[in-house]
This record gives structure tokens, sequence and C-alpha cells, in this order.
């Protein structure tokens, strides 16, 4: 069965008009610049009943769309595919091993769902994962029953084959079979049977599990739209894969692709069910939970290093748990029961507190302090450091690059200037604040630094594991108090201009973003790449324009009926882009 796995390789680099093996370009989106201008664009305020800037995004009617590339499924599309696929009948915890062998996707930005590559790590773990996963399925003889649905003792009659193809096969596909396919999987079945149909069906299924069709999002159907042979309107069971991934992050179920079959997805009506449906799943809330988590750097969150005095009671191994999972509940609470908006996720102060740590960290408040905790920058999972010093230049990296999407040029660190980029020491003579002023003042730091410094500065205000604090404490190595800094949290925030007015404290910062066309911008930018897989280029620039204004535009009809202006109303607007349904072919622009 190596040939099989041996097609995903040779797909890597295959034509059809995608180009899987290319690394996706970097976004040149007019919140995106390139390297030589990281600041980005400028927006109004206000206009058109939007709670924020204006659209940044250019769109002319009756542009084309982006060409799409052959992507392969994420680690854990794969994974919950599979999953869904084997309804309970096969258990991915009982072949650890083989899932352990496939490797990570490797996080180049901030979502690992932008990772392309494929190895022979890769080839390896589909092998012996469809080995095992066929093996645990074919021992169940009321898999064999569900997906034959036929006498099948003395072997598999049409009415068995037709079932099978019709069914899991088409489900594994995300299509129907064609009748070469199903002429060269009865082959493969003749090979093995002689030692029964269970036998032969694992051969099957092994095949069709280590099948590009499966694990890659292959679209290569279509007709030509308004006589153009280089723009395809996709067919219904390709809409299905891309429904279901936005929705769910997995393959299509069994209602939705009968839904393709009957043809409900294409009119506006069994469109907007089916859009519906998927995201009441509790699959949709699993995905969509995953997009806030990556979106604002929870899946990388640091484990504790600080000591014992500086915990003061805090448990150590209590605190990622804890403020995780109110992350967790703050995005689901916008998300799917308040209808929450782009600037409630900033200034929402409603409180989610669980467990001794967050709550000591939290000063024991059942409910936060007005000012102290504005949305999701101040909570401690996205504030937690993983020494008693905060960690003053990450917290604003993490602003500027996941929620305003700059690009951030790394320097190049060499031995003559490595000192420069050690974490600054606990001075009882300088704050942390003045101490990197002081090292950044440079003009080579500055490009940056202008960015990067204000961002942390106003975060400021919490300490290492997020408890408020309106002075900076020096201690040394056993927990005395050496000296206090009052708190300078007053900046220029450098959104979009240097020419903004003062902001003083994460309060006003937050505000300044939700108000700016940054942010909202950058918001739909991070859905977009999530879904998506890769990065948005100048030709997504209508795509984005639509999940802008489905964010902040309360007056924009909602095509999914849903809140205008909310969080959940851009992550549905995607499946009615005017694009949606449509692939250009040809390189990528």
């Amino acid at each position: 069965m190596a040939w099989v796995g041996l097609i995903v390789l040779f797909l890597a680099g295959c034509g059809t008009g995608f180009t899987a093996s290319v690394k996706p370009k970097e976004a040149s989106s007019s919140i995106t610049p390139p390297p030589e201008d990281t600041q980005g664009g400028g927006g109004i305020i206000g206009g058109n009943g939007k709670t924020g800037g204006a659209n940044p995004y250019a769109c002319a009617a009756g542009s084309d769309p982006g060409t799409r590339d052959l992507r392969r499924l994420s680690r854990r599309e794969y994974l919950l595919t599979l999953q869904s696929l084997t309804n309970g009948y096969a258990d991915l915890s009982q072949i650890a091993d083989q899932v352990n062998l496939l490797p990570a996707d490797t996080v180049s930005n901030v979502f690992d769902s932008t990772d392309a590559s494929v190895s022979i790590g890769h080839i390896e773990a589909y092998l012996g994962i469809a080995r095992e996963i066929s093996a645990q399925l074919i021992a169940k003889p009321e898999w064999i029953r569900s997906v034959v649905n036929c006498e099948y003792a003395s072997g598999m009659t049409d009415t068995c084959w037709s079932n099978f193809f019709n069914g899991f096969a088409a489900r594994v596909y995300r299509k129907p079979l064609s009748s070469q396919e199903q002429a060269d999987l009865k082959a493969l079945f003749a090979t093995e049977v002689s030692y029964g149909v269970p036998a032969g069906l694992q051969a099957v299924t092994m095949a069709l599990l280590q099948s590009p069709n499966f694990l890659y999002k292959v679209e290569v159907a279509g007709s030509p739209l308004n006589g153009r042979e280089d723009i395809l309107k996709m067919n219904d069971y390709e809409t299905a894969s891309r429904l279901a991934f936005l929705a769910t992050g997995r393959g299509p179920d069994a209602i939705l692709m009968e839904e393709a079959r009957n043809g409900r997805l294409a009119t506006p009506e069994g469109l907007k069910t089916a859009v519906q449906r998927l995201f009441s799943s509790a699959e949709a809330r699993e995905n969509v939970e995953e997009f806030y988590m990556q979106w604002l750097g929870a899946k990388r969150l640091p484990s504790s290093t600080h000591s014992d005095w500086f915990l003061a009671g805090v448990s150590r191994g209590a605190i990622a748990p804890e403020s995780l999972q109110e992350l967790r509940d703050l995005t689901s609470d916008l998300t799917w029961t308040k209808a929450g908006g782009y600037k409630d996720l900033l200034v929402s102060e409603t409180s989610f507190v669980k467990g001794q740590a967050l709550g000591t960290i939290y000063n024991g408040q059942a409910s936060l302090p007005s000012g102290q905790r504005p949305g999701v920058l101040s909570r401690t999972a996205f504030l937690l450091s993983a020494t008693n010093q905060t960690s003053l230049v990450h917290r604003g990296l993490l602003v500027r690059r996941n929620l305003l999407c700059d690009k951030i040029i790394f320097p190049t660190i060499t031995d003559e200037n490595r000192e420069l980029f050690q974490p600054p020491k606990p001075n009882p003579l300088a704050s942390l604040r003045e101490q990197i002023e002081t090292r950044t003042a440079v003009p080579q730091c500055m490009a940056c630094h202008s960015k990067l410094n204000p961002m942390g500065f106003v975060l400021e205000n919490y300490d290492a594991l997020g408890r408020y604090q309106t002075e900076e404490k020096v201690f040394d190595a056993n927990g005395n108090i050496l000296a206090r800094h009052s708190i300078n949290a007053r900046v220029r925030p450098n959104i979009e201009s240097e020419d903004e007015p003062e902001v003083d404290g994460l309060a006003q910062m937050s505000e300044a973003i939700a108000a700016s066309s940054k942010g909202p911008a950058c918001a739909a930018q991070q859905w977009f790449t999530f879904v998506e897989g890769r990065e948005p280029r100048t030709s997504d620039s209508c795509s984005l324009s639509t999940l802008f204004d489905s964010l902040m535009d309360k007056e924009r009809v909602s095509p999914s009926g849903d809140a205008p202006g909310t969080l959940l109303n851009m992550m549905k607007a995607s499946a009615f882009e005017s694009n949606f349904r449509v692939r250009k072919v040809g390189p990528q622009n």
C-alpha cells in the first residue's frame, strides 16, 4: 500500500492550477504593508453605521477572485475528519504511537493552519494511521453492515458496492467517486478478497484514507462562469466541503453530503439553512474556540517558572487551565450568547473567573473593577509571562502582530549585539519602561519599537501573572522589595499614525484600537487566514471587505439572518461572499 502514500508526495508539487508546494506570499493588503513600511494605512472614524473606522479594503465590483492553493488538511483537520468519518467505530487514542508520528503543523506567524509542507514523516504517519484505523473498522461487523447495508457473506454485490461508494467512500472523498475510481478500488478489493470480504474492505478503506482526495482539499471540478474558462463555479460537493471546513474544521457530514447531492446548496435558502445548522453544532463551537485561542496567542501559553514567593499562594499548575477557561468563556459569551461585536472583545469587563488561582490573581473580586480588566488584552491568558518579570516587548509584539496584523521584521542577533536582546534585569534605579526606552532609542531599533513599545507600556499595569498593579516592584532573589517604580502607562498609541493623541492605560488603548480601521480589519484578516490556511493576497480584497463590513456595519443586511456588526456574523459571512463558490484557475497573485 505504500504506493498510495507516494501520491501524496507527488501532489505536493502538482499542477491543476494549484501550487501547494509554494510557500504563500505575504499579504499585501492595505493593513499588511511590505516590510519597509510596517505601519499600515490609516482610516477615519465613524460613518455609515459602522462602530469603528472606515473599511480599508478596496473592492471593485466584478473583481476576479484570488486563486486557491491545493492545500493538505492541517493536522487538526485531518484528525477531526477521521473521527467524524469513523463515527465511534475506531478510536484514535488506541493508536497514539501512530498519531504522534504525524508532524505537528508549524506556526509561522499566528496560525498553524498555514503550514502547507509535506514530508516523509507525513506520508509514513498517514500510512500507519490508515492501516490501524482500517483494522479497527473491519474488526467490527456492525461497521461493515453500516457501510455496505447488504448481505455480504457470499461477496460484494452491486448493491453492496453502490451503498459503500455512495455512502462512506463519498464522505471520505467529499464527492461521488468516478467510474474509474470505483473500478480501481474494486480491483484492489479483488487482490485481498480471498482472505474474506472484511480483508478486501480493509484494503479499500486503507487506500481511501491515503488518497489525495481525502488528505487534500481538492477543487478541480466546476463549470466556466460567464463564458470564462479561467473562472469556474464550483460544484455542490466542493461547496459542501468548503462550508464544512469553514464552520466545523472538518469534512462534511452525511446531511451536508445529501444536501449537495439533491442540489439544496445551490439555492439561497438551502445555503442559509446549511450554514445555520453547521454553525449551531458543537463542532462549530469547538472550531471557533480554536480560532480565538490561536489568534490571541493562548495556544502558546508559557509554562510558569515564577518563584514561589512571587506566586504568593497562587497554584502554579492551575494558572494555565483556569486562565484558558476564562478566555474560552469570555469569547464564547460574546460570540454565541450576547451577539457581541469587535469592540466588545476589547472592552468587555464581564467576569468569568473560576478557581482559586485566577481568583487570587484578580484579587478575589467576583466582578472586575471598572477600568482594570477591559477585554481580552487584560486577562491572564494574554498577559502571562514565564518569569517574575513582565515580557514587555513580547506583549507589544502580540498586540501588533495578532491584533493589528503588522509585519514585524526580527533583527539579526550576532555575538556583538546579543546583550541588547537579553531581558532587562530588575533595576532599583530604573523602571522596566525606562530601561526599554533607553535601550531602543537608536534609530535602527525604533523602526519596530516605535510600534512595539507603546503596546507593551500600556500593559505594565499588569504583572507577570496578570495581577493589576499601579507600581512596579523590584525584588531581590529572595523576594525582598528593593524599590518601587510608579507605572507610567501613558503613550502615543501609533495604531495608524504617529500623530494620534495620547492614551493613558489599556482601557483607553483598547477603545482606540476598536475605533480604528486597522483593528477590525486585522480581525477580518485573521479569520480569513484561519479558515483559508493562508494569508490573504491583494486579490482577496473583496473577500476581506465583506468580512470587515459584516463585522463592523450594524446597518448592513446580514444574509445569514444574524445580528449585523457582530463577531459571529463576520464568521458566517464567508459562506455568503460572492466568490465563495468561485475558483480562479492560474498561478497565485
